[in-house]
């Protein structure tokens, strides 16, 4: 109920010496906004029968609707309610160095699928055009 309210945050462990090197670490959450409130949310997905409450209105980067990306991101969160949220950044290809907690065998992709409650640390350079909007 919480969550659906908007309290949730990521728990980064101080002090881990990791495996990789990155010029900087910024995490981001994904989360979701629904306009309906979390009272109408749990009365319809607990009533008998099942009424599915829908997607969301808006998909939401750090809490906000637009969001400046312009640093390095190897800290990625899904904290949306039901859903797979697709990440992709524009032109730019991710190294997946994590997977909920545990080091993974760095491969390259450009698109990142990550359900409700996982956790992925991925590496980006950011060597493109600096003056467009990725």
């Amino acid at each position: 109920m919480m969550r659906i309210m908007g309290l949730f945050s990521a728990i980064v462990p101080e002090g881990v010496t990791e495996p990789f090197n990155y010029d900087a670490d910024h995490g981001i959450i994904l989360s979701d906004w629904y306009h309906h409130s979390a009272y109408d949310q749990s009365t319809a997905l607990s009533s008998i029968p099942f009424q599915w409450i829908g997607e969301p209105q808006s998909l939401l980067i750090n809490g906000k609707g637009n969001y400046d990306c312009s640093g390095l991101a190897p800290g990625i969160c899904n904290s949306t309610n039901p859903q797979c949220s697709p990440s992709t950044l524009t032109d730019h290809e991710m190294t997946i160095i994590e997977a909920d907690g545990q080091y993974v065998e760095p491969f390259v992709t450009k698109n990142l699928f990550i359900y409700s409650g996982e956790t992925y640390s991925v590496l980006v350079s950011a060597n493109q055009d600096p003056s467009k909007n990725y």
